[in-house]
């Protein structure tokens, strides 16, 4: 055989060999929880929770470890070094046994290894196994409490105004569950049983009121000290005028007037509604919701701008939570239709000759003028109907012949309209 011939046989054989080999594929760790809380435990008691571990595919390992950190907790495990097939589980048991009140935490690191090698055949050389591992961390909390209640937090006094509503709450631990009862003035308020509790819409009798919370749980009970609750009189609401007469308002026109309302209260008001009564009203600066803090003041602007003719006989209320809830003002006045104005001039001919005249009109004395009239005017009398109340307006005519010739102004004469 050539040297060219064993040359080929060697490098098929290596590609055999390489075809044959393989490896072990390592198995895969998984627990079935990695967080435990558990809650608060009475301090000289304990709580366990169960973790299971499992080999969920690939190859068997071993776990070799499971270490256990933080204060009061321990664990329970089979004997280590364990084994786990693909498939198989374990069950691991944690323990929180505080010795001490308060929060604490801790954890568990599993550690498993797994001997990986290749798997040679036909007659390939060995090799040296390599050994793989693999960590979880299962975190934990927990709380050593009281075996009895006690009151952490105790609920505080509160200080609110007439017309609002107390809250009072309270902190607690110990052996779950705990039951909470209120009681306001030594007497239990039904349906008060939670952590915290609202009192109904307070009024001035409330004040100096004591309220109590008992907390209990299967060993026992602690009721806490006594809050207070003082309510403070919102204080006066008053009105610059309780009467606004519009007098004579024309129909298709509008009149505004203003009342002040000032909170004499040692406290703020809170404005809860505007109420109009009577037509071609509406309000405006004051409006649902306005706080006005003690001593201040807001300024209501009614407007009464009437569609038909006719007397209003209205009112206006604000409604708040005042020691005096509601403020009215009375509105009076007198919706009337348009008055129509004219001015009439009579004109005198200078001559005989005249065919009509042309009225001229200025709003300032000596013009300049304009003209009025188209075509002319033929009578002596001559009606100006586009005048407008309250205005002064200066008159000036001429005559026209039959030719066509206009004469020069006449003398000025002045109307001063009425109102309306």
């Amino acid at each position: 055989m050539t040297r060219r011939h064993r040359l080929l046989i060697l490098v098929t054989v290596y590609f055999v060999a390489l075809f044959q080999s393989g490896c072990v594929a390592p198995g895969n760790l998984g627990v079935s929880a990695t967080n435990l809380n558990f809650g608060g435990v009475p301090v000289g008691s304990s709580k366990s929770q169960i973790v299971t571990i499992m080999n969920s595919g690939g190859g068997p390992f071993t776990i070799t470890n499971a270490a256990v950190s933080g204060k009061g907790f321990d664990i329970n495990a089979p004997l280590l070094p364990l084994t786990l097939a693909v498939g198989q589980s374990a069950k691991f048991t944690m323990r929180f046994a505080p010795a001490a009140i308060g929060d604490t935490s801790g954890s568990v690191l599993i550690t498993k290894t797994q001997l990986s090698s290749p798997q040679l055949q036909s007659g390939s050389a060995s090799t040296t196994p390599s050994i793989t591992s693999q960590q979880e961390t299962i975190a934990m909390t927990g709380a050593g409490v009281t075996a009895t209640p006690s009151i952490t937090t105790q609920p505080a006094s509160q200080t609110v105004a007439v017309g609002q509503t107390a809250t009072f709450s309270v902190a607690s631990s110990g052996a779950a569950p705990l039951s909470y009862q209120w009681s306001k003035n030594g007497t239990a308020i039904s349906g008060a049983t939670s952590s915290a509790y609202t009192t109904p819409v307070t009024t001035s009798a409330d004040s100096g009121s004591q309220f109590t919370v008992a907390v209990s749980n299967s060993n026992g009970a602690v009721t806490s000290s006594a809050a207070t609750l003082t309510v403070q009189a919102a204080g006066q609401l008053t009105a610059s005028a309780t009467n606004l007469n519009y007098g004579n308002i024309t129909v298709g026109s509008s009149s505004l007037q203003s009342v002040t309302l000032t909170n004499k209260g040692t406290s703020s008001v809170s404005i809860s509604n505007v109420t109009l009564s009577g037509a071609g009203l509406s309000t405006g600066g004051l409006s649902s919701g306005l706080m006005i803090a003690a001593g201040s003041s807001a300024v209501l602007n009614v407007t009464f701008a009437p569609s038909a003719s006719g007397n209003l006989n209205g009112s206006v209320a604000v409604t708040s939570n005042a020691t005096n809830p509601t403020v009215t003002i009375s509105l009076s006045g007198t919706a009337v239709q348009p008055v129509s104005h004219s001015a009439t001039l009579t004109l005198t001919p200078n001559s005989s000759t005249v065919a009509g005249y042309n009225v001229y009109r200025s709003p300032k004395s000596n013009g300049p003028y304009t003209r009025l009239n188209s075509p002319l005017v033929t009578s002596t009398t001559y009606v100006d109907s586009t005048v407008v109340a309250s205005q002064t307006y200066y008159y000036v005519a001429t005559s026209v012949d039959s030719a066509g010739d206009e004469t020069l102004y006449s003398n000025q004469v002045s109307a001063t309209i009425p109102t309306p």
